[in-house]
């Protein structure tokens, strides 16, 4: 069971080794520095949410940029492969739950959010599930030493309704077999 919960002082040193790992740097980019992760948990709090694969932390969901007058806001979403049993299914169930969250809890218009423009798979997993691609921000992040391209993605609240709705469409001929 994948399982969001916020973010809370118990959990903030595994946050701090995932913000130590290579192979997670991109995730961390744009993210406060880890001094500022090391002392600002309580700031943290209302926008950091941990990623639950039955009772383990296995990733960060950061809620970002809140723009009430569009209500719109940017999400970033990290898995660590090395925790979690399936990385593409976990991320998935996550994708989900934010959208509920934000679209229907909060009554949010539209989430987005930035990957590196190399992340070629990622970009075509979100875009099938309705995600479209709005810029392509040309060398606006440093990556490894070299200044890099971003993809923004968006997903409109309607876009989210009309795919939970494509895919419970493709779920009800296979219940009737």
């Amino acid at each position: 069971m994948v399982r969001l919960l916020p973010l809370t002082p118990e959990v903030h040193i595994q946050v701090l080794l995932w913000a130590e790992k290579p192979e997670l740097r991109e995730y961390f980019r744009r993210s406060p520095p880890i001094m500022d992760w090391a002392t600002t948990v309580d700031k943290a709090m209302g926008w950091c949410y941990v990623i639950y694969e039955d009772l383990k932390p296995v990733g960060i969901v950061q809620l970002l940029n809140q723009e009430s007058q569009a209500r719109s806001i940017e999400t970033a979403v990290m898995v660590d492969k090395d925790l979690c049993s399936d990385r593409k299914l976990v991320s998935l169930q996550i994708y989900k739950q934010i959208a509920q969250y934000i679209f229907f809890y909060m009554d949010y218009n539209k989430m987005y959010m930035k990957i590196l423009a190399h992340r070629e798979k990622l970009a075509s997993r979100l875009k099938s599930g309705n995600w479209i691609v709005e810029a392509r921000l040309r060398r606006s992040c440093k990556f490894e030493g070299q200044l890099v391209d971003e993809l923004v993605l968006g997903l409109l609240k309607e876009d989210y309704k009309l795919w939970v709705q494509e895919q419970q469409e493709q779920q009800e001929p296979q219940a009737l077999l």
